[in-house]
């Protein structure tokens, strides 16, 4: 069953929300002094409940039921002392934020721009730095400082010690090797000429564009094979 005091609690809430309740004032010959408002808040969240500021107002949010009657009594008292912590709170909360902000990048003057700044070479693809362009401004370009160079390097792969992209290796297909069966084409030339000597037993084919059979030697063909195996 609902006790009394739980129940004055549900009758708090001014908002339309469930979950929140305006906490109420105390009457005014309730002793208020000595009140800590951070245990009290730090008690409501041990309880599974939290109070926020809405328009001004404290609101309590969450397992509501669990607060007991002396502590809605404390509640009520130190209302304007939990009214200025939660202020106090919110507002070193947003200096701390606007502290922790990175600073606004500085533009660089037009003569800056005019004298210093990035070259590509037309025939290369690769990035050059003219003039003595302002650190910051290259490293927003992605240009990251090289110990050992001892110079700013473009991003990869436009810097000038990046390879020519003629040698880059990519992914392609593996070519199926057909040596086994003499069915396909040659995974080097592309032509379908396979031969194997005369008696020979052994698996396998050899192109006779890559590797042609020396003189003198009887050789068979996969089609001469099949054929002879149909025969047979």
């Amino acid at each position: 069953m609902v006790s009394k005091a739980i129940s004055t609690l549900m009758e708090w809430a001014e908002d339309k929300q469930a979950d929140a309740s305006v906490l109420p004032s105390a009457p005014s010959n309730h002793p208020s002094a000595g009140i800590n408002a951070a245990a009290l808040i730090k008690e409501l969240e041990w309880l599974g409940c939290e109070i926020v500021l809405k328009d001004s107002q404290p609101v309590v949010r969450g397992n509501k039921a669990a607060i007991t009657p002396d502590l809605l009594d404390l509640l009520k008292a130190g209302r304007e002392q939990i009214i200025e912590h939660l202020t106090a709170q919110a507002r070193e909360d947003y200096e701390q934020e606007a502290a922790s902000e990175p600073p606004q990048p500085v533009s660089l003057p037009a003569t800056h721009c005019e004298q210093s700044g990035i070259r590509r070479d037309p025939e290369t693809g690769k990035l050059h730095i003219f003039g003595d362009p302002d650190p910051r401004w290259l490293k927003e370009r992605g240009w990251e400082w090289n110990e050992k160079q001892c110079r700013f390097m473009a991003p990869y792969p436009h810097d000038r010690s990046d390879p020519h992209p003629r040698y880059f290796v990519s992914a392609r297909p593996a070519k199926k090797d057909n040596r086994m069966t003499g069915s396909g084409p040659c995974s080097l030339c592309g032509f379908t000429h396979w031969w194997r000597k005369v008696g020979d037993t052994s698996e396998g084919w050899t192109c006779s564009v890559c590797h042609p059979a020396p003189n003198g030697i009887a050789t068979i063909t996969p089609h001469s094979q099949n054929t002879l195996d149909a025969t047979a």
